[in-house]
């Protein structure tokens, strides 16, 4: 009996942490919030959405700013929430971004959970982690959809992850309703759920992640068509077509909207940027540091072994950096954010853009190389 003692004592010690964490992080941001809101009344595009989320709470559905690019889904949340309660105001609009960010703390810590079950506690530093993650935290202070557009994912995700997968895909509809460019989540995990389900009716077994084997001998099962549609379940054929059903509406919405935004279309024009992939790589640099740290030594040795690897690495990246840069004209126009200071002091210089590449591919080499440590683990830990 005294394992079972022991491990309810643990239980028992990891909640009472688990929520005095929640609760420190919830008091301390709520301070920040109030200092933040105190500060500015009004920040950046909050011009817009404030207003617009106002009309949307006063259930004045009839009102539409024509600067607004995305779909209303902020602002019917914020009049199904607030409306009854007679809330309507700056204030309040703001904290829903605010309750946001900790319904992020705990969805992550769920997803992490589910992933690994076995190290609670290293889930519990991962989701603090995860969730002071400066951008994330600051835009959690704004009436924005960035805080609340991630609230929907992250449940879609963790619906998805627990097999139940029609309830995400209606999630993965109002995430698309609160921010377009969440199809691409909802595209993989559409990707995703074929494959899993196409294995498990070809092979017969049950596998979540799939390794580039798995795909290579699904690939060639289908080709050989060792899949008889006739003796798939129908729950297979209905959660795909849960799926398939949201990426068709919005393939339509594209159609007829005659692009991705729904106002203010000529400033916001869809361009194939491939830079971005490079300013991301640099993102992660930053704010991931402590975690690349043990990787710097490798990457040297990678260099000084692979010197032509290397060299037609960076030279591919200078190419892109050449020949793909766009610069937005609200970049260069517009010094409410922070990206309006960092092109001007910095990659407005054209030789600060090159000298930045190494950066670039050690991030990549960093991103890459975290993958592989993480795949290895699961092969070796079998989770």
């Amino acid at each position: 009996m005294s394992w079972k003692i022991m491990a309810f004592s643990a239980y028992k010690s990891f909640t009472i942490v688990f929520i005095l964490v929640v609760c420190l992080f919830v008091t301390i941001s709520k301070i920040i919030f109030d200092e933040v809101y105190k500060e500015s009344r009004i920040v950046i595009d909050e011009a817009f959405h404030i207003p617009q989320g106002l009309e949307y709470c006063r259930l004045n559905f009839k009102f539409w700013d024509p600067k607004i690019t995305t779909l209303p889904g902020l602002y019917i949340i914020s009049a199904v929430i607030l409306s009854p309660f007679n809330a309507c105001s700056d204030y309040w609009l703001k904290f829903i971004s605010f309750t946001a960010t900790f319904v992020n703390y705990i969805l992550l810590f769920a997803i992490l959970q589910v992933n690994n079950r076995h190290d609670k506690w290293k889930n519990l530093f991962l989701a603090t982690n995860l969730s002071l993650l400066p951008p994330l935290l600051f835009f959690g202070n704004l009436y924005y959809t960035d805080t609340v557009s991630i609230t929907f994912i992250l449940l879609m995700i963790l619906l998805f992850k627990i097999e139940y997968i029609i309830l995400a895909s209606v999630i993965a509809l109002f995430s698309v309703i609160m921010r377009q460019t969440n199809i691409i989540w909802v595209a993989m995990l559409f990707a995703h759920l074929c494959l899993v389900e196409l294995y498990t009716a070809v092979t017969k077994k049950k596998q979540v992640d799939l390794s580039f084997s798995d795909i290579k001998l699904l690939m060639q099962q289908l080709q050989q068509r060792k899949l008889d549609v006739k003796k798939v379940p129908k729950s297979i054929w209905c959660n795909i077509l849960s799926f398939l059903a949201v990426c068709l509406s919005f393939v339509v919405f594209i159609i007829t909207n005659k692009g991705i935004v729904v106002g203010d279309k000529s400033a916001h024009v869809m361009t194939f940027h491939f830079v971005q992939i490079l300013y991301f790589l640099l993102f992660c640099l930053i704010f991931t540091w402590p975690y690349f740290i043990s990787s710097v030594l490798p990457f040297l040795y990678l260099v000084q072994q692979r010197k032509v690897f290397s060299l037609l690495i960076i030279s591919f990246m200078g190419v892109v950096v050449l020949l793909n840069t766009e610069v937005h004209p609200y970049l260069l126009a517009d010094n409410r954010h922070y990206t309006f200071y960092i092109w001007n002091r910095f990659y407005q210089n054209d030789v600060f853009r090159y000298l930045i590449i190494p950066a670039y591919y050690f991030g990549g080499y960093c991103f890459f190389r975290c993958r592989m440590l993480e795949n290895n683990l699961k092969a070796v830990y079998n989770y």
